[in-house]
């Protein structure tokens, strides 16, 4: 995937999946498969402050 192609998959992920409704949960099932997809280690975060991953969490 090209760099602008991460990019916009990065802000899609941080986006708010506003009210909820089918279509949105669709759209947040579909993004938790593709995130799932990459295959990042289960130990990726692992010694990182709990203070820094919830400011990389949507809706933050």
């Amino acid at each position: 995937m090209a760099s602008g192609g991460w990019r916009a998959f990065l802000q899609e992920l941080k986006e708010d999946p506003g009210s909820f409704q089918l279509d949105t949960l669709l759209a947040e099932i579909v993004k938790l498969e593709r995130v799932k997809a990459i295959g990042l280690p289960a130990a990726l975060f692992e010694g990182v402050s709990e203070k820094i991953v919830a400011g990389w969490r949507p809706g933050r």
